[in-house]
């Protein structure tokens, strides 16, 4: 149901706003769809505008939808629209990356840690 809408956005610029969704959804550990909670968590913007880009009352947001909805949104170039989400997916990737690190560190033997310490006397 695109109404017919003329697409804003570049095919580059849909692959990459897709692979922008598939950073969302391993950032709130979704398998496929995105429901209005989990955007939450992404982005407050996004809960905001969660009932236009879900206008079909689904319940969550599929990729397709997602591209749908961004390709043809009327002010995608004058809003820096792609330039935001790229910005938000890159922050996910970074935390996605320290959490990892933190895992890591946590499960070898941090020289930095010495027992005792974090006791109350």
């Amino acid at each position: 149901s695109t109404w017919g809408l003329l697409s804003m956005a570049s095919d580059d610029q849909k692959d990459k706003i897709g692979k922008a969704f598939g950073v969302f959804a391993k950032f709130v550990g979704s398998q496929g769809n995105l429901t209005k909670d989990q955007l939450s968590r992404i982005s407050r913007v996004l809960a905001d505008i969660y009932d236009d880009i879900d206008a079909e009352h689904a319940g969550s947001v599929s990729k397709a939808r997602w591209i749908e909805y961004w390709a043809t949104f009327l002010d995608f170039e004058k809003n820096d629209v792609f330039n935001s989400i790229m910005s938000l997916a890159d922050s996910c990737m970074k935390e996605m990356a320290r959490n990892e690190r933190e895992k890591e560190r946590m499960s070898r033997s941090d020289p930095c840690y010495f027992p005792g310490l974090d006791e109350t006397a």
